[in-house]
């Protein structure tokens, strides 16, 4: 699977040890409880690194449960993993590892995967931060095979954006997730030697599960910079044979992040760019020299920028936590949608302008539920 650096994948494996799964998104659920008779050890698998933001070294979720949901079989209802712990996603590339098990019975359906995340850290040029989870229990739909099958698994792969805010004074860290799921079979024996073993996926199953997935591709995209309005246009086509709903665009590259000339160069307004960097770069803005001066001040750091997609095909700037929500825009199977953005990249009432450096190579990326993705690399241009 692919290791992308912007925002992420990581895949649950629901290792159902006598099933396969997978169905639509979002189906309506019960509570009926199941009983454990007739049932066999289900072990469920977490795999490959979420996009991430640069210099990213470690992103460690913790979570208190996992469960799965039949549909259609005598007893529908959750069913208990009993897992729970910690796992840090970019540590399983190219792997799995178990994160629990769960006891399913035989020729039952699975629709529903559901994981409670309690929290998350992301560490970034060596320091470590605390990252805000909007939502905390993620439904995540089975799309698919649904039937369970003796030596079948179920791969769950979670996508969170994890992107920086910025906070007075602060830089802080949000997790939207996102997340698919998808069945695999021959699972190997070693995936019931206990939570924490690492179970490698072979790439017969890799073929399984990236089968399920919405394909999406960048058909256009362009960047363009005049004064401080930064436009973007993103040309999106689902190429798969159900629509999705687009989320997220992040902008990743080197960009100038400059602090008004009107605002007057001390300690704490170094404090506050070093916020907007993200953390990647610090700034020598403390100088008395600058701070006499009441000058502009402008330095270039790369980060990445996240915008929320609208019902209307139009992008939002995501820069603080209360940006972040429930918005998206649906794309049709086989049709396109072009999202555009245009507009000052500005913080704390304007004092900061982050805009693209005309000339540089910056990725666009688009990013829906159940995992679907895309990315292109533009060059910004002058108008």
């Amino acid at each position: 699977m692919a290791n992308n650096a912007i925002v992420g994948l990581g895949i649950l494996v629901i290792i159902i040890i006598v099933a396969a799964l997978l169905l639509s998104s979002h189906p309506t659920t019960s509570t009926t409880t199941i009983s454990a008779s007739g049932t066999q050890s289900t072990p469920v698998l977490l795999t490959d690194p979420p996009h991430v933001p640069p210099g990213t070294s470690a992103l460690v979720v913790s979570y208190s449960s996992v469960s799965v949901h039949t549909s259609g079989t005598n007893s529908s209802g959750w069913i208990d993993a009993s897992g729970s712990g910690s796992i840090n996603l970019l540590a399983a590339v190219n792997t799995s590892k178990v994160i629990g098990y769960a006891n399913i019975s035989a020729n039952s359906t699975i629709n529903l995967v559901r994981l409670n995340v309690t929290g998350a850290t992301v560490t970034i040029n060596g320091t470590a931060h605390n990252v805000t989870v909007p939502n905390s229990e993620l439904l995540i739909s089975v799309t698919g095979e649904t039937k369970i099958s003796p030596n079948s698994g179920v791969l769950v792969d979670v996508s969170p954006t994890v992107t920086a805010v910025f906070n007075h004074n602060a830089t802080t860290y949000v997790m939207a997730p996102a997340a698919r799921a998808s069945v695999i079979t021959n699972v190997s024996a070693s995936a019931h030697a206990g939570v924490g073993t690492d179970v490698g996926i072979s790439a017969e199953q890799e073929h399984e599960f990236e089968a399920g997935a919405i394909n999406l591709t960048v058909t256009s995209a362009t960047l363009s910079v005049v004064n401080n309005t930064t436009s973007i246009s993103v040309t999106v086509k689902d190429n798969s044979n159900a629509s999705a709903v687009l989320r997220t665009v992040l902008l990743q590259g080197n960009e100038s992040v400059a602090v008004s000339g009107s605002a007057n160069v001390n300690a704490s307004v170094e404090g506050d760019l070093n916020g907007v960097l993200g953390g990647d770069r610090r700034a020598n803005l403390s100088s008395e020299a600058e701070a006499a001066a009441n000058v502009g001040v402008e330095v270039e750091a790369q980060r990445s920028v996240a915008f929320m997609v609208q019902s209307n095909d139009a992008l939002t700037l995501a820069l603080t936590e209360s940006d972040f929500g429930d918005s998206g825009a649906t794309i049709a199977a086989g049709s396109t949608a072009t999202l555009t953005f245009s507009g000052k990249m500005a913080v704390n009432s304007g004092l900061y302008q982050i805009t693209p450096k005309v000339g540089n190579d910056y990725t666009i990326t688009v990013i829906g539920e159940d995992g679907a993705s895309a990315s292109s690399v533009v060059t910004a241009s002058a108008g």
